[in-house]
């Protein structure tokens, strides 16, 4: 008999501020719901953030999406980089736009200090930008112990605004 692979919970962050921001966001989703290892997906609702760090760059577009998966963390994080090559992202050592950009936040109960996969992702509680849509998908989402509210209220929202804009 066959032996069931474990599905996990998985939240990962969508950004895209290039080209057709909100048509990447929709395309990185098509391709995870198309995806036969990915059993469900849900979706936050859609955030223009201004770009930190980037100078002159255009606002960013953020989501955050909820899957469940029979993937290990490693072998989604192959998934997210495939995804994002597809759609054109290209990798640099600095901080740079892009037309895409899709972050692991969390996997399950799973902690990993990876070379290239750090779970929880080591900055998003720093983050209004993954924060708010991340809440938008579970209010009671407890990260590193304490509720996704309070990481809020300790969090700068003023750059971040939800827009009338969906993922479908």
């Amino acid at each position: 008999m066959l032996q069931s692979k474990q599905v996990e919970t998985a939240y990962l962050a969508l950004g895209s501020n290039l080209g057709d921001r909100l048509g990447y966001l929709r395309k990185a989703l098509v391709c995870f719901t198309s995806d036969v290892r990915i059993q469900s997906v849900m979706y936050s609702r859609v955030y223009e953030t201004k770009a930190i760090g980037i100078p002159n760059a255009p606002d960013f577009l953020n989501a955050v999406i909820l899957v469940k998966t029979d993937y290990s963390a490693e072998k989604l994080l192959e998934l997210v980089l495939s995804i994002e090559q597809q759609l054109g992202r290209v990798r640099s050592e600095n901080v740079t736009s892009r037309t895409l950009d899709i972050d692991i936040l969390l996997y399950g109960k799973v902690k990993s200090n990876l070379k290239d996969l750090t779970i929880p992702h080591p900055r998003m509680t720093k983050r209004a930008f993954v924060l708010l849509p991340l809440n938008d998908l579970d209010s009671d989402l407890e990260i590193e112990g304490r509720m996704i509210t309070d990481w809020i209220k300790n969090c700068d929202t003023s750059l971040v605004k939800c827009t009338n804009f969906s993922l479908k």
